[in-house]
């Protein structure tokens, strides 16, 4: 939700959109946790856009809808950026929020894109 009125929205103002969604968080983890990543994926929103432009090479980006993109960031920067979160539970999480909000063929295409990362990017030994 951040990251969509983030992106679309009139104002970059994170600290007013961040101030918005905490009406929604019940544990001080839970903000800690959702200030963290959204400053994360703002703060390195070129280097992971690039990344989801080289893992879909097929798809142009601006096609790719919101919901989809904001989604794979938080993912890649999930994977990226909290060595803490196992990389299986972030690719997870990812494909249900996928399911949940995304289209049909949402869930795969995330995947897909996640798995691409984690296996070429994060942990290239595994790549065959």
């Amino acid at each position: 939700m951040a990251l969509y009125a983030w992106q679309i929205g009139k104002t970059q103002d994170l600290s007013k959109i961040e101030a918005y969604c905490l009406n929604y968080m019940h544990s001080q983890g839970a903000e800690t946790f959702f200030h963290d990543l959204l400053n994360n994926v703002v703060s390195n929103i070129k280097e992971i856009d690039s990344i989801i432009m080289e893992k879909s090479r097929n798809w142009d980006f601006d096609r790719i809808s919101v919901i989809d993109k904001n989604i794979l960031r938080i993912g890649i920067a999930e994977l990226l950026y909290f060595n803490e979160i196992p990389p299986k539970s972030t690719i997870d999480e990812a494909i249900e929020l996928a399911k949940t909000f995304g289209s049909v063929d949402s869930s795969k295409f995330v995947n897909g894109i996640l798995d691409a990362v984690f296996h070429e990017i994060l942990n290239p030994e595994e790549s065959v």
